[in-house]
C-alpha cells in the first residue's frame, strides 16, 4: 500500500488537493484533524490543543496512530485500495508506525502543498527511505 501524504500550514492547499486526487483516482482520504479531534472531545475537551498537555503528547498521538491504522485496515480486504491519502499529517511517528504494523507494503509519496513550511518533510522523508515527490 502506498500512502500519499500532504503537511503544510493551514490553507496551503491540502484538503483541496486531497479530494482532487480522489475525485481523478478514487483513493479514500483520511484526515487526521477529526481523528484527534474526537480523541480531545472523549478527553473531555473541545480542542485538541487542550487536550495535549493534559493527557501528554505522546499519548495523545499515539491514539490518533492507532485509530489510523484501524481505519485503514478496517476496508474489506478485497475491495482495499493500493493507495490510502492522508490529507493532514500532524504526527511525525506515523509512518514509522504503520511500517510497525505491518499495513500493506509501505512506501510513501509526500506532496507539499503550498508554500511547504512545516517541519523539514524532505529529510524527514528521506531518513525513513520513502519517496518524495514535489
Amino acid at each position: 500500500m502506498r500512502i500519499i501524504a500532504f503537511t503544510g500550514y493551514s490553507g496551503a492547499g491540502k484538503s483541496e488537493t486531497s479530494m482532487r486526487i480522489n475525485r481523478l483516482f478514487g483513493y479514500p482520504i483520511i484526515e487526521s484533524r477529526p481523528i484527534l479531534k474526537k480523541i480531545a472531545r472523549e478527553n473531555g475537551f473541545q480542542r485538541a490543543r487542550e487536550c495535549i498537555p493534559a493527557i501528554g503528547f505522546e499519548r495523545f498521538f499515539s491514539e490518533g496512530r492507532k485509530r489510523t491504522v484501524d481505519i485503514i485496515n478496517s476496508t474489506n480486504d478485497f475491495l482495499k485500495p493500493d493507495k490510502v491519502i492522508i490529507a493532514d499529517l500532524f504526527d511525525r511517528k506515523l509512518f514509522k508506525y504503520l511500517k510497525e504494523k505491518n499495513v500493506g507494503l509501505f512506501s510513501c509519496d509526500n506532496i507539499k502543498a503550498g508554500s511547504g513550511k512545516g517541519f523539514d518533510c524532505e529529510s524527514f522523508f528521506q531518513k525513513e527511505n520513502t519517496c518524495l515527490v514535489e
